[in-house]
């Protein structure tokens, strides 16, 4: 998996596959001089990474470790900015929406696909496939598992909760509700993305299936396609 960045296309981060880059910090290369102008040391294996295709107010690269936390990090400060917390074990591939630039889905080794809104703490939404009708309203505007609500940051990081760590309090709730979360494979999750137009969300993993889910509400909708190896999902636009 490669990432080019939105504030200059010279730069790109470069592939981490899980048991394949035992590296624990996500690079930024310049791709005229072959030469890596930034480095993050997260202190742990970085398996995936990624940054919002649609972006307008940060630059930040959401990045997936062996850790059960997803980084986010911003290339222009150099800083780690957010730890999310909400899964069970590594998180192998993260998907940002072409929706909104502050939604971010993490899949990982646990089998869960993690719906974020990185404004406010605590998951969204877990993915579920015993959902196939659509979810009733939310009330009153709050997000999340004990999200805090908030709006944007100084400096590019987007505000509602707080930079590096998440409080003692917030981490042991959130690794409580992981351990009996809904999974959306029975395996680990290897593969994500989203369709073009963001109608859709596809997911793959070790047990050998792909799955369709709604892009907005984020119901199931089909599953089921089997193979022989575990899938790695990506969307291509036909002529």
């Amino acid at each position: 998996m490669c990432t080019y960045t939105l504030y200059s296309q010279r730069t790109y981060i470069p592939p981490h596959t899980p048991h394949i880059h035992p590296h624990t910090h996500p690079q930024l290369w310049d791709t005229n001089a072959v030469d890596c102008v930034s480095t993050f040391d997260l202190y742990d294996k970085v398996y995936t990474c990624a940054m919002s295709p649609v972006t307008a107010s940060h630059c930040l690269i959401a990045v997936g470790t062996e850790n059960n936390t997803v980084r986010l990090v911003d290339p222009l400060s150099g800083a780690l900015t957010h730890s999310l917390t909400g899964h069970r074990s590594g998180v192998w591939t993260v998907a940002w929406s072409v929706h909104t630039e502050y939604t971010l889905l993490t899949g990982g080794a646990d089998g869960m696909v993690c719906v974020w809104d990185i404004r406010r703490a605590g998951v969204v939404e877990r993915l579920d496939p015993n959902r196939t009708t659509p979810a009733p309203p939310r009330s009153g505007g709050g997000g999340g598992d004990g999200g805090d609500g908030g709006g944007s940051g100084h400096g590019g990081r987007p505000g509602g909760m707080s930079a590096h760590k998440p409080p003692v309090a917030a981490t042991k709730r959130a690794v409580a509700e992981a351990s009996t979360a809904t999974v959306a494979h029975g395996g680990a999750v290897t593969g994500l993305c989203t369709t073009p137009d963001g109608s859709h969300w596809v997911t793959g993993g070790t047990d050998n299936r792909v799955r369709l889910w709604d892009g907005d509400e984020y119901r199931y909708e089909k599953g089921g396609y089997g193979g022989g190896v575990p899938p790695t999902v990506g969307v291509v636009l036909g002529e």
